[in-house]
């Protein structure tokens, strides 16, 4: 080996990510923080959203409540994306271009037939996740 090179074993080995219990809570806190600025970047930019958390679809009915969200919030062409899981649906609405409506009314839109659909137990916000 070269004279000016040192030899493997005398590097410590690197460490990317110890998965210990700080670790996690540590890379839990820098995801949180992560989402609130990509969200606050959005919300300057004039996107606008709405999360609801309906919690495990138990029927047709229920789940077809919240198809009937989602399929309301596509129908208005100003949706950019949703995304969701077996317990949430976050609808993203766009700025608008021209004449369209502002995403506020949009959003007001959505938030109040979610109300109007929500069997009690649905939490309804402004916000992403």
């Amino acid at each position: 080996m070269p004279a000016d090179r040192p030899e493997q074993d005398d590097q410590p080995p690197r460490v990317l990510y110890n998965y210990g219990a700080r670790d996690a809570e540590e890379f839990h806190r820098l995801l949180a923080e992560r989402q609130l600025v990509d969200e606050a970047e959005l919300l300057a930019a004039g996107y606008r959203f709405l999360t609801v958390e309906h919690g495990d679809a138990e029927d047709e009915d229920q789940a077809a409540l919240v198809k009937r969200v989602s399929d309301t919030a596509w129908a208005t062409g100003r949706v950019r994306r949703t995304q969701g899981g077996n317990d949430y649906l976050t609808v993203y609405v766009e700025p608008p271009t021209g004449d369209q409506p502002n995403a506020d009314e949009i959003v007001n839109q959505l938030e109040f037939l979610a109300h109007e659909l929500n069997p009690g137990w649905w939490r309804i916000r402004r916000s992403t996740r």
